[in-house]
């Protein structure tokens, strides 16, 4: 009986995640080649930081500086002809050049564009720091897993209260997963880019984004591969940038607004993991804004 209820517990709230899942595929996600997709608007850039980043992968910068000069030639000259002599013709050149220096400011929109596609190139970004996959109700029904859903349905003997108590089970097991693999990301220094939803705070010349959304991942859902909807970040676990404001571009003044929250892609570092705040620090490069075209 209690194993019954536990299925159709289970099966009634999958039913219910999947009605609720937007319709993308794993692949859209997933394809790190659509990390650079889009036109890229930056909100916060480290520009020196970027043109480092840019040197080392072999990404060709603008030149920060052109030169512009004009030229010119003139010239003079005459004749004589002494007594009794021949006639002589005399002449001259000079030669002037005016040049100037402009300063031309980097594109960083463009630079960080090619930047993300070199590192694609190389396999050396990582994209899926924001991502729970096997979360939810695990479907292979192994015994572990039953025996648990058996233990919280009998302490939860109503429907309601039962799949609330599943959701809270399996809600636990995803953050502990999520939270040992920023743990393990945080063992070796790694570029990573996190597009999703960010919470923005911070006072004076501080700035701080904390990641709001992670995607969740059903790899059971479709034969080909896996669909994922958009949740809210488990409680009790954190991801974080410190954005200094003087970086901020004119977009960026307007978006990145203390006790807003913000569409953004950050471009980082993946820095250390506060075990006791169980919170993982980036280090940002960039943050921008994503436009897309979409076919009608």
């Amino acid at each position: 009986m209690v194993v019954s209820f536990v299925y159709f517990a289970i099966w009634d709230w999958r039913d219910t995640r999947r009605s609720n899942e937007e319709d993308t595929t794993e692949r859209d996600y997933y394809g790190n080649a659509a990390a650079a997709r889009g036109t890229l608007l930056c909100d916060w850039v480290d520009d020196e930081l970027l043109r480092t980043v840019a040197r080392q992968q072999g990404v060709p910068l603008e030149p920060t500086r052109i030169e512009r000069g004009e030229g010119s030639v003139s010239s003079f000259g005459g004749q004589a002809s002494p007594p009794g002599g021949f006639l002589a013709r005399f002449g001259k050149e000079r030669r002037s050049d005016h040049r100037a220096y402009y300063d031309v400011s980097q594109d960083s929109n463009a630079l960080l564009r090619d930047v993300l596609k070199a590192l694609i190139e190389k396999g050396s970004l990582t994209v899926e720091l924001d991502a729970l996959y096997a979360a939810g109700i695990p479907f292979g029904f192994d015994d572990r897993y039953l025996d648990e859903f058996i233990r919280t349905a009998k302490g939860a003997p109503e429907l309601d209260e039962a799949r609330n108590a599943l959701r809270a089970l399996a809600d636990s097991h995803a953050r502990e997963g999520l939270s040992a693999r920023w743990r393990s990301f945080a063992e070796d220094l790694r570029f990573t880019l996190v597009d999703s939803a960010w919470e923005v705070s911070g006072t004076g010349d501080a700035l701080s984004l904390r990641l709001a959304k992670v995607r969740r991942f059903d790899t059971s859902a479709t034969p080909a591969g896996g669909r994922y909807d958009t949740v809210e970040t488990p409680p009790g676990l954190n991801m974080t940038l410190a954005l200094d404001r003087s970086f901020l571009t004119t977009q960026g003044r307007a978006r990145l607004i203390p006790g807003s929250q913000v569409k953004a892609a950050a471009f980082a570092t993946i820095g250390a993991f506060d075990e006791a705040a169980n919170e993982l620090r980036l280090s940002p490069v960039a943050v921008f804004a994503r436009i897309e075209s979409y076919d009608a």
